[in-house]
């Protein structure tokens, strides 16, 4: 009997599975607040105070709402502002799952940076013309540039070889490019900065060289 209840329990044995998300801080770039994980930056600045911010989820009856990090990022950046920060270093993230609720923890020291090291997100192109070019028919230019990179706006779905000609012909290296189709909110393809092309659609990495 004892041999079969071993044999029963080892069957059940559940198998290994990876959840990995992406957290995007570019609200903190849209709201002019530099932010960096490390506690060591190149630059001067004058220490304001710790930050801990806690956000908890709407509550439901039959399910964990998800928490909208962009609006928590952008209540962050206001408290920041309001004592005279325009930085976070040290920015530490954590959600987890409370009763019938997420939470979420932000910690960090708030900075005052006299020449904060932020590239001011551009006005979209019909006001503040930017780069643009065509590649076979297809209009690709971009339409903002963030703390880490620019937002490409093109009117057709690119392949990865046409992705790999509009890394080129903007020649800018080391930051992420995303690829968005006009009036959606979510990119369908990036580069990202260590050199590789993500097809959103296929959740492949194809090597950008």
């Amino acid at each position: 009997m004892g041999m079969v209840l071993t044999m029963s329990l080892a069957s059940c044995s559940v198998q290994q599975f990876t959840t990995t998300n992406i957290i995007d801080y570019s609200e903190f770039a849209k709201q002019g607040i530099f932010v960096s994980e490390s506690n060591s930056v190149s630059f001067d600045y004058q220490p304001l105070g710790s930050v801990v911010s806690v956000t908890q989820g709407a509550n439901s009856l039959f399910f964990m709402q998800k928490i909208d990090a962009n609006k928590a990022f952008k209540e962050i950046s206001a408290k920041v502002k309001s004592v005279g920060g325009n930085g976070l270093i040290n920015f530490k993230y954590n959600v987890m799952a409370a009763k019938s609720s997420y939470l979420m923890t932000v910690t960090g020291m708030a900075i005052r940076i006299d020449n904060p090291p932020i590239v001011e997100e551009s006005l979209p192109v019909v006001e503040k013309p930017k780069t643009d070019i065509h590649v076979d028919g297809i209009h690709c230019f971009i339409y903002k540039r963030f703390q880490s990179g620019i937002a490409v706006m093109t009117d057709g779905v690119l392949t990865v070889g046409q992705a790999k000609i509009v890394y080129k012909e903007f020649a800018l290296k080391r930051i992420e490019y995303q690829f968005f189709l006009p009036n959606t909110k979510a990119p369908y393809m990036a580069i990202t900065d260590n050199g590789y092309i993500v097809d959103y659609k296929t959740n492949e990495f194809i090597p950008l060289e």
